[in-house]
């Protein structure tokens, strides 16, 4: 006998096929104890084996499976999936426990035609999507939401009709270390804008121009670093033409991963931090390395990860996202021992 399918079953047993996907997805409710004991029969005696398709022909039926949308996100490269693998061991917790593995679907060019149309085919595969790494006006939110497939976004989406996000307030985080910055006597403030396109780096840029405006200050636009990678060479030669320009104080707000080659250029110019200049990281990672002396933003990636999870399992248990409620947390800012500006 060939391999059978769901028809066969349903036949044998003279049920439904809706019957028949119930009972392989364990919705036994929905059928008398005399039909699940006849299916347990049928099925063991056909040696049927159910495929993930057939196990997805309704939204009720579950695949244990989660689709990882990875925007603007280059997957040999560690810094581009820094986030994702540090958020990763939080989200873990909670769909492991719960019985769900992950499919990670990178796209380094944010919605192409090529990818949506992958991601929309296993649809009918997977359970749910987390999207990370949001772009504005996203191609994936839109797309997910036509389907009514139930997904989670990870950043503030700036759409006031999407409700199923976790975020941080990168922003507020931002202002924040800017006031600060300020305090100290800064003269300007260094800002580095991984991809200009995203949503966070979005957060970024209007927590900025609030700080400078509060301060009465205008912004130069040249020290704001838009599109540069935290480990490539464009990093070393942006911040080599603000040092050839000459500062008497400047603050840096940068990813741990350019600290490394800021205090090389500093060096090379004879720059002393805490006299000519001080530095605030964007800490999002616990495991970073980061000894603690420097100031920093916190993001709160355990919560972020544990109730970004916990959402949207509720939302593939209920098929539905417009019950979801969206959560933004606060950053933290924590002033560092050696970044204050001496006499």
């Amino acid at each position: 006998m060939g391999k059978v399918n769901i028809s066969q079953v349903a036949a044998a047993a003279k049920v439904s096929k809706a019957t028949v996907s119930y009972y392989l997805n364990g919705n036994y409710e929905r059928m008398s104890p005399a039909t699940r004991k006849k299916l347990d029969k049928i099925v063991a005696e056909l040696e049927y084996v159910p495929s993930l398709g057939a196990q997805s022909l309704s939204r009720r039926s579950k695949s244990m499976t989660i689709g990882v949308i990875l925007e603007r996100t280059y997957i040999f490269s560690s810094s581009s999936m820094d986030f994702f693998m540090n958020m990763v061991k939080y989200i873990g917790r909670v769909i492991v426990d719960a019985g769900y593995k992950i499919v990670l679907i990178p796209d380094s060019e944010s919605g192409s035609d090529n990818i949506v149309e992958y991601v929309l085919s296993m649809a009918d595969l997977l359970d749910g999507f987390f999207i990370f790494n949001l772009q504005e006006d996203d191609v994936y939110i839109r797309a997910l939401k036509k389907r009514k497939i139930p997904f989670v976004c990870f950043g503030y989406p700036y759409d006031e009709t999407v409700n199923n996000f976790i975020a941080t307030d990168q922003g507020k985080g931002i202002a924040l270390g800017v006031d600060w910055a300020f305090s100290q006597g800064a003269d300007d403030v260094v800002l580095t804008l991984y991809h200009a396109s995203g949503v966070v780096s979005r957060q970024y840029y209007d927590g900025y121009k609030m700080a400078y405006a509060k301060a009465g200050r205008e912004i130069d636009e040249s020290l704001i670093l838009k599109d540069i990678r935290p480990d490539s060479e464009d990093f070393r030669n942006a911040v080599v033409k603000i040092f050839d320009r000459g500062f008497v104080k400047m603050c840096f707000i940068i990813p741990y991963r350019q600290l490394i080659t800021l205090l090389s250029i500093a060096e090379e110019y004879g720059k002393v931090q805490g006299k000519d200049f001080i530095v605030i990281l964007l800490d999002y990672f616990p495991d970073s390395g980061n000894d603690q002396k420097y100031a920093r933003i916190a993001c709160p990636m355990e919560d972020l990860g544990t109730t970004g999870a916990k959402m949207l399992l509720e939302a593939i248990d209920r098929n539905d996202i417009s019950t979801l409620t969206p959560k933004m947390f606060d950053p933290e800012f924590v002033k560092g021992e050696s970044c204050y500006f001496g006499e």
